[in-house]
């Protein structure tokens, strides 16, 4: 029940009001008609009197004459206002005469309202109904307001389960090639970060152990972020995990990842859709094969050479995301890699982020950095990106989700070794 009202008979509400007034036939008048209109009434002797009883109960409605001994009303109302009650008190003072300077400076102390004196019932009623609707507005406030912070509680603890959630689905520790030897001894080594933009991202990479030769590596970005897109992510997952039987060919499990796609978010309200990249890597041929949805092209940082290479697509260009367009097919390519290379895989929110006069950081950059920590290690590399991309900003947050993955090349068949 609103602070400040009672359930009188019939369980009709009472709103309470504290009187303060001098003089005693107006203050018995004043109390007996507000208690006919229904009121719970309080009456105050004086200033002194009246402020003891607003410390001890709240009062959200009060009346108090203007002129009295001790402590006048514009004293007890700049005292009102002082205190840390909660909620709204709407104040009336009973004037003598409503001249101007008195309505300036009863205003400047606090008070909402004037009432000549001696009070029209008609007036004051109307007063007091005025009064008693900005109470019931700002207790619905209140009452709103604590309904939402509830609510934002309630969705802050999704938000930190649907976090711990997503970063479980992330692959926790990569396998080793072949799967026999310690991570330092793999023949592919691998490094990642990933940056959400909020609680929850959109982008979402893994690692498939396919044999003991043979790696598969996932990358995707859905579009938009927060839990919309972290519930696709999820989806791709879990599609990532039965299109399995597809994992050796690339083509094939992204246009089966978009015919599952379609098939499940094809009748959403909002369009869902995401772009990805897949990729195989044998490790006795060097062959990297992979099929691109709309994704960024990865980087070769080709070590023995000491250059960054665009990864050619099929045709000059990727296919369509996942999720625009029904029965969509999509073309491997193959590329050749060597011990000390080293695949870099990001989503655009790495080079997308924005800096003075709203530029974009670019793939331009991106790649100057590539280049300049080309002999770096592949945790360096990825440090010193995010720090190049960070000072851009200049102090701006990441506008999207960020991911980086990397795929180092330690040997290839029975030639080099961990590095």
């Amino acid at each position: 029940m609103p602070s400040g009202q009672f359930a009188g008979k019939k369980g009709k509400r009472a709103m309470r009001v504290l009187i303060a007034d001098d003089d005693p036939i107006s203050r018995r008048l004043l109390e007996r008609t507000l208690q006919h209109w229904g009121y719970e009434v309080t009456a105050a002797r004086d200033g002194a009197e009246a402020w003891r009883f607003f410390q001890e109960r709240d009062y959200p409605l009060v009346i108090s004459d203007w002129v009295m001994p001790g402590m006048d009303g514009l004293e007890l109302v700049r005292r009102i206002r002082a205190s840390s009650r909660p909620g709204y008190v709407y104040i009336l003072l009973l004037a003598a005469a409503s001249h101007r300077r008195e309505v300036v400076e009863g205003m400047n102390a606090g008070a909402d309202d004037f009432v000549s004196k001696p009070f029209d019932r008609d007036e004051l009623r109307v007063r007091l109904r005025a009064g008693q609707r900005v109470i019931d507005l700002e207790q619905k406030l209140v009452e709103q307001n604590r309904d939402l912070r509830e609510r934002n509680a309630d969705m802050e603890a999704d938000l930190r389960m649907a976090c711990e959630v997503q970063q479980a689905l992330l692959p926790q520790a990569k396998p080793s090639f072949p799967s026999c030897v310690p991570p330092e001894r793999s023949r592919l080594g691998f490094a990642e970060r990933y940056l959400p933009n909020g609680a929850v991202g959109g982008d979402f990479f893994d690692v498939l152990s396919l044999s003991d030769t043979k790696a598969g590596i996932f990358i995707c970005d859905v579009m938009g972020h927060g839990v919309r897109a972290a519930l696709v992510t999820a989806t791709v997952r879990a599609l990532l995990e039965t299109l399995r039987v597809h994992a050796d060919e690339p083509e094939l499990l992204l246009a089966d990842m978009n015919r599952d796609m379609q098939a499940i978010f094809g009748q959403a309200s909002v369009p869902v859709f995401l772009s990805a990249f897949y990729a195989t890597m044998d490790t006795l041929t060097g062959e990297f094969r992979y099929a691109n949805a709309g994704h960024p092209a990865p980087r070769i940082l080709r070590r023995q050479d000491s250059e960054v290479l665009v990864l050619p697509m099929r045709a000059g260009q990727p296919g369509p995301p996942l999720g625009v367009r029904n029965q969509a097919t999509y073309s491997a390519a193959s590329f050749t890699l060597y011990p000390s290379d080293l695949v870099v895989l990001y989503t655009d929110g790495v080079y997308e982020q924005v800096g003075p006069n709203m530029e974009q950081f670019g793939e331009k950059r991106v790649d100057e950095v590539l280049s300049r920590c080309l002999h770096s290690c592949a945790n360096r590399i990825f440090d010193e990106l995010l720090a190049e991309v960070k000072r851009f900003a200049q102090g701006r947050s990441f506008c999207d989700d960020v991911c980086l993955l990397g795929m180092e090349v330690r040997a290839i068949g029975g030639n080099g070794g961990p590095i």
